[in-house]
């Protein structure tokens, strides 16, 4: 255990929790690892220890980002009601989520971006659990599981922060209703997937 008293887990939380503070208030290109150990009155090799890079760190707060988005997108996945309208709940949860996150906190939507460029684990690992997610949900209406890819690309304009906040100000929802619609339609005309 560090000096610090907390636990190795308890610092990255803690270290995480930091580094989104300081996001918000300077910006994600000038966050930095020595930063984020002083405010925690560590010094940068303690943090080293723990987070290799600013990578790792960012990586860090997107992970959290995008589990909270992912816990609240399993909620509506295993709601109550047709499987065929929660797709649709979820898809526009995704695009509210994805909206209200790009108007009021667009740091960490800087660091999902980056961490998206470089093809980092854990956007691999978020894009993943969203197909499986929306397989499962087309799973139990009754569709091809293997079109959950599809949507989640005919989705991608409604979720990837910089194409969301693009069009801020305008209401997308009927659009998204009718391109979820359409998608649904096809799989049930038993359209090809892939």
């Amino acid at each position: 255990m560090p000096r610090t008293g907390m636990s190795a887990g308890e610092l990255r939380e803690t270290a995480t929790d930091v580094a989104i503070c300081r996001m918000r208030k300077v910006g994600y290109g000038k966050l930095r690892l020595t930063d984020v150990a002083a405010e925690m009155g560590l010094s940068h090799a303690a943090l080293y220890a723990h987070f290799s890079s600013k990578s790792d760190l960012l990586d860090a707060v997107v992970r959290r980002w995008l589990a909270e988005k992912e816990a609240t997108l399993g909620e509506v996945a295993a709601g109550p009601g047709p499987a065929e309208a929660r797709i649709e709940t979820w898809a526009l949860t995704l695009h509210r989520i994805s909206r209200e996150r790009a108007l009021r906190d667009p740091e960490p939507c800087q660091a999902y971006d980056f961490a998206s460029a470089a093809a980092r684990p854990v956007v691999t690992a978020h894009r993943e659990a969203l197909r499986a997610q929306l397989a499962g949900l087309l799973g139990e209406a009754g569709f091809d599981e293997d079109g959950a890819p599809l949507m989640l690309e005919a989705l991608r304009a409604f979720q990837h922060p910089q194409l969301v906040a693009r069009h801020i100000e305008e209401d997308r929802e009927p659009m998204l209703r009718r391109i979820v619609s359409t998608l649904l339609a096809g799989l049930k005309a038993g359209a090809p997937v892939a």
